[in-house]
């Protein structure tokens, strides 16, 4: 019986860290190959016609772009290919915006529910993986009436807790973000529980975008 084609597998992540984490992972999937992976949407969109992936895995935050013109751009020369957006936005718009260019899945980096593997998985199989927590943020930003005046920002970030919640922002993990500043695990763990107390957020993806609304990060 001939061996099944192997989807072939395009990563697009700036952050090199994350980026060979997540490539590990794709490495061992199965029932496809990992032909590339690329940390800026011009690269990406220099090679599309030439690579031809089945299957992009894309960051949003890119330093050049948006990682929604590489699916745009993807699903125009590729139809039948399938996008995955991995990212910590979890905004409602950004995650609609993220669908209307083509996106079939949507992965927080920080969602346990949900890992890389099982959503290929799925996407092979024809669904579309999301979480529960995108899901609810996409018919919330369906439903949310418009805003009409920004909040006040009364909320006082250390210069620790900005460092940490912007390498979270970035798609480290805490361990990861323990080496890069020198200290222990346990201690990134108890500054992401005062960022997420001080910003009324219940997780990493809550927390960056709270921050973000209020000028606390850039990413």
């Amino acid at each position: 019986m001939p061996e099944k084609k192997k989807f072939r597998l395009v990563l697009l992540e700036d952050n090199l860290i994350v980026s060979k984490r997540v490539a590990d992972i794709l490495r061992d999937w199965p029932r496809g190959e990992l032909v590339a992976c690329y940390d800026t949407l011009k690269g990406v969109l220099e090679v599309m016609d030439t690579e031809r992936p089945d299957i992009l895995i894309a960051d949003l935050n890119l330093p050049d772009g948006s990682g929604t013109t590489a699916i745009n751009a993807f699903r125009q020369t590729n139809p039948d290919g399938q996008a995955i957006v991995l990212s910590v936005l979890a905004e409602g718009p950004i995650v609609v915006d993220a669908i209307r260019s083509g996106a079939v899945g949507y992965i927080l980096k920080d969602d346990d529910s949900l890992n890389i593997l099982s959503a290929l998985d799925m996407i092979a199989d024809g669904k579309s993986p999301m979480s529960a927590a995108i899901a609810r943020h996409i018919l919330e930003a369906m439903h949310a009436p418009m805003a009409t005046a920004e909040p006040e920002n009364d909320v006082t970030l250390t210069p620790r807790e900005i460092d940490i919640l912007n390498a979270v922002g970035r798609g480290f993990t805490f361990k990861e973000i323990a080496e890069l500043h020198g200290i222990a695990v346990n201690t990134v763990t108890v500054h992401a529980r005062n960022i997420y107390r001080k910003l009324e957020a219940n997780n990493r993806a809550e927390a960056v975008y709270e921050a973000q609304k209020m000028g606390l990060i850039s990413l």
